[in-house]
């Protein structure tokens, strides 16, 4: 019997010595050995649990990410979808991530059923009744990014009907969620000197002092050529003129130029200063600026490049569907001005079909009607055929 140093006997084998530390690192073997083991079965069973919890989350983000050539495509669920970014979680305690809302192609989510109803009657043409769903949508929405964009449904309902009042009190709660809003487009801005109803006049009043800017901006397109408040308009434009907003920014200085339509207006080189400002704006708010533009060019008796201008507006940006009517109306009778009557045709029956709710597309049917008689009369130039021999 061999006494350990310490005292204690110890059995072993004759001839064999094992130290200490071989047999400490025979244990870390086998305990590394148990836990790759456990390991093996672990991560399998993990993924299996992320694939899980990834089919359940509800949103769908498709991005075009900078570095890259090719979409991705994230299932998420949607935190926050603003004018600027987008706020997602990609599973249960995972950081939030951020992407510019520049780089966000696609988003699809969950929708309530009357969501889902009043986007198919809006798209039938039934804004009365879409609006109608919409509200109760309104209700049954939890999520705040979701609710802004049934606000500005009910804002293209409002503005498909002509009630201006409801679509600005809509898009300002919109604009006061989200300043930088991703529906800027929608502004209901008054872009025509058409006389206006005393209701609206009356709120444009309470508008252009409303903390909220793009209240502001639409009480100053309102009254900006009120008699009592032209002035105070102009001069809050010129301050919403140098906004941090681009979208407000853009759309003060367009509505700017309202002041300098007429006889005396400004020349072919500013003109041509003006479309390459559009064409520099964020492409949702182009459609007020474009019309403007259109009117300068007719002062100028500019009749095609007027309505090149002009159908921006019933082909890119028809939401407001009284100036978009207005505006095809006023390219198809350019084109017939400048003796493009085929295309003026074109315009005219594109504008029965699509706006046919409206005056203007009355207009466009009789103008249609009075060349399609014209053109059934003889020409009083064409000489007449000769008489039949005897």
């Amino acid at each position: 019997m061999h006494r350990s140093p310490q005292g204690h006997s110890t059995s072993r084998p004759p001839g064999r010595s094992i130290s200490r530390t071989s047999a400490r690192q025979a244990s870390a073997r086998t305990r590394w050995l148990l836990v790759a083991g456990l390991l093996a079965i672990a991560v399998p069973f993990a993924t299996a649990t992320e694939a899980r919890a990834q089919e359940q989350l509800p949103d769908q983000v498709t991005l075009q990410l900078p570095e890259s050539s090719s979409r991705i495509t994230i299932r998420c669920e949607v935190l926050d979808y603003t004018g600027e970014s987008i706020q997602l979680v990609t599973m249960n305690g995972a950081p939030r991530k951020t992407y510019p809302a520049s780089q966000v192609v696609d988003v699809r989510t969950p929708q309530t059923p009357e969501h889902v109803r009043g986007l198919t009657l809006f798209a039938a043409g039934r804004a009365e009744d879409a609006s109608q769903a919409f509200n109760q949508a309104l209700l049954d929405e939890t999520r705040t990014w979701v609710r802004r964009d049934i606000l500005a449904m009910l804002c293209r309902c409002s503005l498909w009907l002509g009630h201006y009042a409801d679509a600005a009190n809509r898009f300002i709660l919109l604009a006061q969620s989200d300043p930088a809003t991703r529906h800027a487009g929608l502004a209901p801005l008054i872009w025509t000197p058409a006389s206006l109803n005393g209701e609206l006049r009356s709120q444009a009043r309470i508008w252009l002092s409303h903390p909220v800017p793009a209240a502001r901006l639409i009480g100053c397109s309102i009254l900006l050529n009120d008699q009592n408040l032209g002035r105070t308009a102009e001069a809050e434009l010129r301050r919403l003129s140098i906004s941090p907003s681009p979208w407000l920014q853009e759309l003060a200085r367009a509505q700017m130029w309202r002041k300098r339509l007429g006889p005396n207006g400004p020349g072919p080189e500013e003109l041509d200063g003006w479309q390459t400002t559009i064409e520099a704006m964020p492409e949702a708010v182009r459609g007020g600026p474009w019309f403007v533009l259109g009117q300068a060019r007719l002062a100028r008796n500019e009749l095609d490049r007027a309505a090149e201008a002009l159908l921006w507006l019933p082909i890119v940006y028809p939401h407001d569907r009284q100036l978009a009517a207005r505006a095809a109306l006023q390219a198809a009778e350019s084109y017939a001005g400048s003796g493009q009557q085929l295309a003026a045709n074109t315009v005219y029956r594109e504008l029965v079909e699509r706006f046919s709710d409206t005056s203007f597309a009355q207009d466009a049917r009789a103008a249609l009607e009075a060349e399609e008689e014209a053109s059934s009369r003889p020409s009083e130039n064409v000489p007449a055929p000769p008489a039949p021999a005897p």
